[in-house]
């Protein structure tokens, strides 16, 4: 069955709306959950809720301006929208908008990259959007509108240390640790890797050399190869290349092997996520803001928003920060 293309089911949803199907509210509470596949977040509170913004029905029905919609109010959480008209040339424009998600004890905004064929003001083609301009411009009015007292956690910390020791330990026999993805530098030397299961460096992956070396290790040691001791010092390997190598970002994805499984595909996801730890030595790029990539199939980015929220939070449910 084909599924309609975006102008007819801008149609369809407006033909629902004038019948009086479905209303106005109920399309943005839909809108607001939609999949996105970028994420930044803080933990932390606000003081003031009350805030009324620009009315987003008006955003049903035609372009509307730069600014900010809402609020829209699902379950405990308030919702608003930060639109952005983005010209890509003189006669086409883009509307790109955020969701800002505001919970009693976090904040958390989600939105949709794109690539455009070359923005008015940029000469090369297939040029992703720099959203990571766009993004402390919404915290920062999020801080002064709402008095929020919000803060990053340690996002390198958390990934590298904290998941890495819960779920990624040699011989685990409950998980599935997989290296995805990693951009490093350290005395200047770049890695830039990424494959499927493994991560390619100049057609090797990290894990395979990851192994070569400590099999090099244990055969300058001792000729008779002691395969008990290689998986640690493969992982003890594999850390080095990862947390002191001045990594700014990393991609891993988890599976919790269920019982009698014996295929990767009947295991439960947990997680797929490139993280950027925003640690970068300069201030302007990607890797001037902390945020994850996500993706569609593993429940974009509120299944991962889910998976950190459980993390963070102790057994009375009060999100602990991570330093």
């Amino acid at each position: 069955m084909r599924l309609p293309c975006k102008e007819e089911l801008v149609n369809l949803v407006h033909r629902k709306i004038k019948s009086g199907e479905i209303s106005e509210n109920e399309v943005w509470k839909e809108y607001i959950t939609r999949d996105c596949n970028w994420i930044s977040f803080k933990i932390g509170s606000c003081q003031k809720l009350d805030i009324n913004l620009q009315d987003p029905k008006i955003l049903l029905y035609e372009f509307g301006q730069d600014g900010w919609y809402g609020p829209i109010i699902k379950d405990d959480k308030k919702y608003l929208l930060r639109t952005y008209r983005i010209s890509a040339t003189e006669n086409v424009n883009y509307r790109w908008s955020v969701i800002c998600e505001i919970a009693p004890d976090y904040v958390a905004l989600m939105w949709r990259g794109f690539t455009v064929q070359g923005l008015a003001d940029q000469k090369q083609r297939g040029y992703q959007f720099e959203f990571w301009d766009y993004i402390p411009d919404i915290y920062e009015f999020l801080q002064k509108k709402f008095m929020g007292n919000w803060q990053d956690i340690n996002l390198y910390n958390f990934v590298l240390k904290n998941l890495w020791s819960k779920y990624n330990q040699p011989n685990d026999s409950k998980y599935k640790w997989f290296h995805e993805g990693v951009r490093a530098t350290s005395s200047g030397v770049t890695l830039n890797a990424r494959t499927g299961k493994a991560l390619d460096i100049e057609g090797k992956g990290l894990t395979a050399l990851s192994k070569a070396l400590a099999e090099s290790c244990l055969l300058a040691q001792n000729p008779q190869l002691d395969l008990l001791l290689q998986p640690k010092i493969e992982d003890a390997i594999t850390k080095t290349l990862m947390r002191e190598w001045g990594t700014r970002s990393y991609e891993f994805s988890l599976e919790k092997v269920m019982a009698n499984s014996q295929s990767l595909d009947k295991n439960q996801k947990l997680i797929r996520a490139h993280f950027y730890f925003g640690n970068g030595n300069t201030t302007q790029g990607q890797d001037s803001l902390q945020h994850i990539k996500c993706y569609a199939e593993w429940g974009g980015a509120r299944k991962v928003l889910e998976f950190i929220l459980n993390e963070l939070r102790d057994n009375n449910g009060k999100i602990q920060s991570i330093s």
